[in-house]
C-alpha cells in the first residue's frame, strides 16, 4: 500500500524521524485497539445512561375521561 500524501515513505530507506519502528509496530497496534476499545465501551456507558435517563423522564399517561 502506498503512504498517504505528505508522509514520509521509510520502506525506501528513508530515516526522517530518526528510528526504526517496524519492531515496535504490533505493540502500537494493540495499545492503539486497547485505547479505542475503551473509548467505545465508554461511549456505550454514556449512550445507555442517556437512554436509562430518558426512560425515568417520560410522564406517565394521565387516565382522560369522555
Amino acid at each position: 500500500m502506498p503512504p498517504l500524501p505528505g508522509t514520509p515513505d521509510n520502506r525506501n530507506g528513508d530515516n526522517h524521524y530518526g528510528m526504526d519502528l517496524t519492531p515496535k509496530k504490533e505493540a502500537i497496534k494493540a495499545m492503539i485497539q486497547d485505547e479505542l476499545t475503551k473509548l467505545s465501551e465508554a461511549e456505550d456507558d454514556e449512550d445507555e445512561n442517556e437512554d436509562a435517563g430518558k426512560k425515568q423522564q417520560q410522564p406517565q399517561a394521565k387516565e382522560v375521561e369522555a
